[in-house]
Order: structure tokens, then C-alpha cells, then sequence
């Protein structure tokens, strides 16, 4: 009977790193997007000049970056409720 509290926060600790590490992949995946398009846009920065999409590529740069932050707040959120 001593045991089970020992056994519980094993199995709590066991379900919260799993759901971190989904949140996690989900950030890096939303990173790689950002990274991606900032280095797409440094290469063809002539060519969005060019066609005067300057406002275009912000906005999709703007959207991407969103998209990140709110992922990353998910990994964020456990490691600060657990003090870290």
C-alpha cells in the first residue's frame, strides 16, 4: 500500500512527457516552417522585389510565425505550471 503513491506519479509523470513531446514536435515542426521561409525568401529576395510581393511574403512570414508561437506556448505552459 505504501507503494501506490509512488506508482501513480510514475504513471502521471509517464502520460505528461508523452503529451510534452507531442507539444514539443509540434513546435519544432511550426520552427522548421518559419526557418524554411525565412531562408526561401533570402534566396529569391530579387525576384519578390521584382514582382512587388513585399506585402505578400510578410503576411505569409506573419501567418507562419502565429502559427509557431501558439505551438510553442503549448510546451511552454507545463514547464512553467511545473516550475521549471
Amino acid at each position: 500500500m505504501a507503494l501506490l503513491p509512488l506508482l501513480v506519479v510514475g504513471v502521471v509523470a509517464n502520460i505528461a512527457m508523452q503529451r510534452i513531446e507531442q507539444y514539443r514536435s509540434a513546435s519544432r515542426q511550426a520552427t522548421g516552417k518559419v526557418t524554411g521561409f525565412i531562408g526561401e525568401f533570402f534566396g529569391a529576395v530579387q525576384a519578390v522585389k521584382v514582382a512587388s510581393a513585399e506585402k505578400q511574403v510578410i503576411e505569409r512570414f506573419h501567418k507562419l510565425n502565429d502559427e509557431r508561437r501558439r505551438r510553442g506556448a503549448h510546451v511552454c505552459a507545463p514547464a512553467r505550471a511545473a516550475g521549471l
